[in-house]
C-alpha cells in the first residue's frame, strides 16, 4: 500500500509545478513542438527539457520526432481534464 501512495504522490508532484502547469496548459490544446514552448513560455530550451523529462518519467506526456522537431502530447486525456479542472484555463504566464 505504501508503494501505491508513493506513486500517487510522485505523479501529483510532477503536476504541481508552475512551469509544468504552463506546459500542460499548452498541451491541452493539442500537440506542441519544443520550439513552440520556448517561444510561448519564454524559457530556455534546457529548462523546458528538464520539465518535460519529469512529465515523461511520470507517464504524463509522450513524444515523437518529426525530422529535427520533437513533438509532445498529453498521453492520457484524463490528465488534461485534471489540469483543466484544478489549474483552470486562466490567462497569463
Amino acid at each position: 500500500m505504501t508503494r501505491l501512495y508513493q506513486m500517487k504522490s510522485d505523479f501529483l508532484k510532477a503536476l504541481a509545478h508552475p512551469t509544468r502547469l504552463r506546459i500542460l496548459k499548452q498541451l491541452h490544446h493539442g500537440e506542441r513542438c519544443v520550439c513552440e514552448f520556448i517561444t510561448d513560455l519564454e524559457l530556455e530550451q534546457s529548462n523546458i527539457s528538464q520539465h518535460l523529462a519529469v512529465l515523461r518519467n511520470q507517464d504524463v506526456v509522450s513524444f515523437y520526432k518529426d525530422g529535427l522537431w520533437v513533438i509532445y502530447r498529453v498521453k492520457h486525456p484524463e490528465v488534461s481534464s485534471i489540469h483543466y479542472r484544478y489549474a483552470g484555463s486562466g490567462a497569463g504566464r
